[in-house]
């Protein structure tokens, strides 16, 4: 059974794909019987790259990645955050 919160938090993911254009993308174990490990929600728009990786209510990152840039392999970051899942979507509506 889920609670009100996490609720809550599934229509804040709702808003980022259905309102905002973001896409998401399912990242599966390896092993059988292959559950969901971790949900990768992305949006690119101008020169950013924001990236939101849930893999529980109480385990999510998010970042603002400079498209074009590449630093030691990666794109670079302009801004992270990490923390809960409620903490992190907080952070990351501060950026619009």
């Amino acid at each position: 059974m889920l609670t009100l919160g996490q609720l809550a938090q599934i229509g804040r993911l709702q808003h980022l794909c259905e309102v905002l254009g973001w896409r998401v993308q399912l990242k599966r174990s390896p092993e059988p019987p292959h559950d969901v490990d971790e949900l990768v929600y992305f949006c690119e728009s101008g020169l950013w790259l924001d990236v939101l990786r849930v893999r529980s209510d109480t385990d999510a990152q998010a970042a603002r990645l400079v498209r074009q840039s590449v630093v030691e392999n990666r794109p670079r970051a302009v801004w992270e955050a990490e923390g809960t899942l409620g903490e992190v979507l907080d952070r990351l509506a501060e950026l619009r």
